[in-house]
């Protein structure tokens, strides 16, 4: 499909319908696959990757044309680089509080993008739990996915002082993940981190379709709606009356 098919009213309804009345934020993902419900943009199929690259550069194209970003999409290009504390966060649009964090869980995301998304919507304040994205899990691998930095030397700070912590892997379903849960294994030691994602019957409840791709079968969470993907993993990670929910 041309970029120049993303035509402005179908692109903004789209974005309308993730937002909300509340205004949620959302990823990029998040807006491909409403894109695709509404038949304005080729279902993956077999390729996620190459469906996401294509469309990162209709929608760049598509937001030049506009003169203007579009509202309430999460951009990790701009919040990785040189970001090392609260303060830094002011070059950014999200609000420096936004990363104060309670951290005797910490979720890992493989994607920078869907902890992005949980972050600027609030998830943590309404449960106690850090979003992050986790450290490489050896000196050979390329650094520069660990975030937020300053979240992980208080993580490093409170297990070094042996504090009790929770670690809980969000993750897509399929074969796609599993080096990533493998990495995680190795980061921190098999089965030392709870897994909270999806499974094959839990796409089947969702209604997510499973799809039959290169490195293997999937589904993702940011084919769910911003406010139904936050309650979905709302309920894998609370702890019944200790948290008060998210409507």
């Amino acid at each position: 499909m041309s970029p120049s098919e993303l035509s402005a009213q179908t692109v903004e309804a789209a974005a309308a319908a993730l937002s909300g009345a509340s205004g949620f934020w959302f990823t990029r993902r998040c807006l491909l696959f409403e894109l695709v419900r509404r038949g304005a943009w080729p279902d993956p199929g077999d390729d996620l990757p190459a469906c996401e690259a294509s469309f990162a550069v209709a929608l760049a194209e598509y937001e030049a044309a506009q003169a203007g970003q579009l509202a309430r999409l999460v951009r990790p290009e701009q919040a990785i680089p040189g970001l090392e504390g609260p303060a830094d966060l002011e070059r950014y649009d999200l609000p420096a509080d936004l990363f104060d964090y309670s951290i005797q869980r910490v979720a890992l995301f493989e994607r920078i993008d869907l902890c992005l998304m949980l972050v600027a919507n609030g998830f943590h304040r309404e449960i106690e739990i850090a979003l992050t994205v986790p450290p490489r899990p050896s000196e050979s691998t390329p650094p520069g996915r660990e975030f937020p930095s300053h979240v992980w030397a208080r993580i490093r700070e409170q297990i070094d002082a042996g504090l009790p912590t929770t670690f809980i892997a969000i993750h897509d379903c399929g074969q796609p993940t599993e080096p990533w849960l493998a990495q995680i294994d190795e980061r921190f030691g098999v089965g030392q981190v709870r897994r909270a994602g999806l499974t094959v019957p839990w796409a089947a409840r969702l209604h997510l379709p499973l799809r039959a791709g290169v490195a293997g079968s999937y589904a993702v969470l940011e084919e769910l709606t911003p406010l139904m993907a936050m309650r979905w993993i709302y309920r894998r990670v609370a702890r019944g009356a200790e948290d008060t929910g998210f409507g």
